[in-house]
């Protein structure tokens, strides 16, 4: 195939509608390989074949960027850094939006531990039958939860542990100190 390279360096060139089979850029010691320049207040890179577009779209300074597929936005990251999925005003680092959102944790095709929102109630749970739950506190910042940390609740078949990480009852309490109180009462 015919290989053309343009070294311009002070002005770079103005092409409208150009159309080119494949591209390499090779920004050699400098850190910016492309740049491209709307002269209205919004920017974007199509990515099209045969199926459909991916569309990376900002519109102006300071304002987020979107992820959109086949012209609908599908993520959205604004200035702050905060991360929507589902929504285009993000309100913390992650916030995932949909009717019923869940996120999966695990490998693809295997078990995985799920958290998901539903008609005002949390869920958090495996998809093993036999996977427990753990509430942790005391974490490393830099390390794995399974393997730091202090257990304060287990659950597992069924079964809640607090202050054990393998309860034998459907509720399994194991204190070290003497100032442990129940309370309770009659209810429906």
């Amino acid at each position: 195939a015919p290989t053309t390279t343009v070294n311009e360096s002070a002005t770079g060139y103005a092409l409208a509608n150009l159309q080119i089979a494949s591209l390499t850029a090779n920004s050699g010691t400098t850190n910016t390989v492309a740049t491209f320049t709307s002269t209205d207040a919004g920017a974007g890179i199509n990515l099209t074949d045969n199926s459909g577009t991916s569309t990376l779209q900002t519109n102006g300074a300071n304002l987020p960027i979107q992820f959109r597929v086949d012209g609908s936005t599908k993520a959205t990251l604004d200035s702050s850094g905060n991360l929507g999925i589902g929504t285009s005003s993000p309100d913390t680092l992650l916030h995932v939006s949909a009717t019923s959102p869940h996120i999966d944790i695990g490998a693809q095709g295997g078990n995985r531990g799920k958290i998901g929102y539903h008609d005002l109630d949390v869920y958090i749970g495996s998809t093993s039958s036999t996977g427990e739950i753990h509430f942790k506190n005391n974490i490393s910042s830099a390390g794995a939860p399974q393997s730091s940390g202090d257990t304060k609740m287990v659950i597992t078949d069924s079964n809640v542990g607090i202050g054990t990480t393998s309860p034998g009852q459907k509720l399994h309490l194991s204190f070290s100190d003497t100032d442990t109180s129940f309370s309770g009462g009659s209810g429906g």
